[in-house]
């Protein structure tokens, strides 16, 4: 056996002694560890003993770092879901059937409507509605996946009812009265039917229609 060989077998080894993961090592193996160090026997058996335990080291080192690894990756993974609960409590807060001057997110602001219904257009957005909104919403009290929406004119602005039919995404991400609507129905986001601002205005027409009755 080549003498300098197992010189650095011995010199690796005395690392190993020092360093932190050698005190998890239970004493028989220290022990053996050490005859065969200091003892410098040369022979092979001895040799391939001393690498066995190198690779077992090693083995539990790699161990306790890849369990050290997952508990932080749990601990951030912990962390990220942190916002979107603290954003669900603070919605479930608002109460989304009091009125609000807020006009929303999106194109629309300062939306002017008439001190009356205009019939031709509430016919049009009847139509409207009937076809893209039924499935989700009824101009009643009555809740489908989305809420009824009887009395929307008298607590939501117009800015506010066109930008939720025509961005409806932007809104629950960044409108808190959209936002409380869309934990309160299930998360079930409201689609975006592809409505022109016309279609949006007639629409909101004959909601306002709807709640004049």
């Amino acid at each position: 056996m080549n003498s300098s060989l197992f010189g650095k077998a011995c010199l690796n080894c005395s690392r190993i002694l020092r360093s932190s993961n050698w005190r998890r090592i239970s004493g028989s193996v220290k022990d053996t560890l050490r005859i065969l160090i200091f003892k410098k026997n040369r022979t092979m058996k001895s040799v391939l003993v001393i690498v066995v335990l190198l690779v077992g080291i090693t083995l539990f080192s790699c161990h306790s770092n890849s369990s050290s690894e997952s508990n932080n990756n749990a601990a951030s993974g912990s962390s990220a879901s942190g916002p979107s609960a603290a954003s669900a409590g603070a919605s479930a807060a608002i109460d989304v059937n009091a009125p609000s001057n807020s006009e929303g997110v999106g194109r629309f602001s300062h939306v002017q409507v008439g001190n009356t219904i205009d019939p031709k257009m509430a016919e049009e957005g009847q139509e409207v509605f009937q076809t893209k909104c039924t499935v989700c919403h009824q101009a009643t009290d009555q809740k489908l996946i989305g809420p009824g929406l009887k009395g929307i004119t008298k607590i939501r602005t117009p800015a506010w009812i066109m930008n939720m039919i025509t961005n409806p995404d932007t809104m629950t991400h960044h409108d808190p009265v959209a936002e409380a609507l869309f934990n309160q129905f299930n998360q079930t986001q409201m689609t975006n039917q592809g409505l022109s601002d016309q279609e949006a205005r007639e629409v909101l027409e004959f909601l306002r229609q709807n709640d004049a009755k």
